[in-house]
């Protein structure tokens, strides 16, 4: 235990791993003339009819020809309702960190933040999106660049290192942490009761069945101890590793009584039974529950490890998991999308 009797923490994102073959540095950008005429070269070096410029429709593949169209943040009306049902018991054999293989696409909102000059994959924590064109995740994710520049997001993705039909890839504009925190000032930030930012997107994305909002709560909910809430990411798992498709785990709310935080501030808890919980690539990451049949983003993981700085241990039988809890920054979000829009 470190500082106040608390548990010795760590950021759950904080872990170095070897890589596949990463490739640190883009590859050469094409030449302005080997797009055809009349077409503009996307960021993703496709290629895109001028005409083809804030027409509403993807052309790019990456939202670049649908930049500064002035097109407005949408909230759909079936948040929180995925069309592919999750497997929401957990009874598997296999008690790894962070559970067992998600249904893929049954987590619609859920969102992969990569670093944009590595391939083929540079996950470095998740989130979740919230509506058409703005991703909630934690703040402590950009602790080392919060530079929006080095940033792409990828929704509806299962497997990192496939890309999926429904795939999307939208590249971040502006990053905000709590409360006004950009570039610089957020960067090295480290906040334990306000672990929260938001990502404006180029582009809106596009609402399909494998890419959907999760619902955001009423200022002030709370949880019930006790209330049965998922978590899901790509996180490192049995400490080996990082999983190439998406997780899922089940998590237990505790009562305030016995969190180790601030319960207006945070969310904490348990893994009861079992090893599993977030890990190293898992900040950011949504914690849902279903409230009246529909999933609510109640908290973005925080902190799931203990020990030191270089390699915290995650799914210990002591350790709690602490989320930073949304319904407590809800005013604070609808200001922020709607001073940035």
């Amino acid at each position: 235990r470190g500082l106040f009797g608390l548990p010795n923490l760590q950021l759950s994102s904080e872990l170095t791993q070897e890589a596949p073959n990463y490739r640190t540095s883009p590859p050469p950008f094409k030449k302005k003339d080997d797009c055809p005429p009349n077409h503009v070269r996307c960021k993703n070096r496709n290629c895109a009819p001028i005409t083809a410029k804030c027409d509403g429709n993807d052309d790019c593949e990456d939202g670049t020809d649908e930049e500064n169209c002035n097109h407005p943040v949408v909230t759909p009306e079936d948040c929180g309702l995925p069309t592919i049902q999750p497997r929401v018991t957990y009874e598997s054999p296999d008690r790894i960190v962070g559970g067992e293989e998600a249904v893929p696409h049954s987590w619609p909102w859920q969102v992969s933040l990569q670093q944009f000059y590595i391939e083929p994959n540079a996950h470095s924590c998740g989130g979740a999106l919230i509506n058409s064109q703005w991703v909630l995740t934690a703040a402590h994710c950009f602790k080392f660049n919060a530079d929006p520049q080095y940033y792409r997001i990828h929704m509806g993705m299962h497997n990192k290192y496939k890309r999926d039909k429904g795939e999307q890839i939208r590249y971040a504009v502006k990053i905000i942490g709590y409360p006004d925190l950009e570039m610089d000032k957020l960067r090295g930030h480290f906040g334990v009761q306000d672990d929260i930012a938001l990502i404006k997107l180029n582009a809106p994305v596009k609402f399909t069945d494998t890419v959907k909002t999760a619902c955001l709560p009423n200022l002030g909910w709370d949880l019930n101890p006790g209330e049965k809430c998922y978590t899901t990411g790509w996180g490192e798992t049995r400490g080996s590793g990082f999983s190439d498709v998406l997780k899922q785990t089940m998590q237990e709310v505790i009562s305030e009584e016995k969190c180790y935080f601030d319960p207006k501030h945070q969310i904490c808890t348990d893994h009861p039974g079992n090893f599993n919980s977030p890990c190293h690539g898992d900040s950011g990451g949504p914690l849902v529950c279903n409230l009246g049949g529909r999933w609510y983003l109640m908290g973005d993981t925080s902190y799931a490890t203990k020990g030191n700085f270089m390699g915290g241990l995650c799914a210990m039988p002591t350790n709690q998991v602490m989320f930073s809890k949304v319904s407590d920054k809800i005013d604070w979000i609808k200001a922020m999308v709607e001073t940035h829009a």
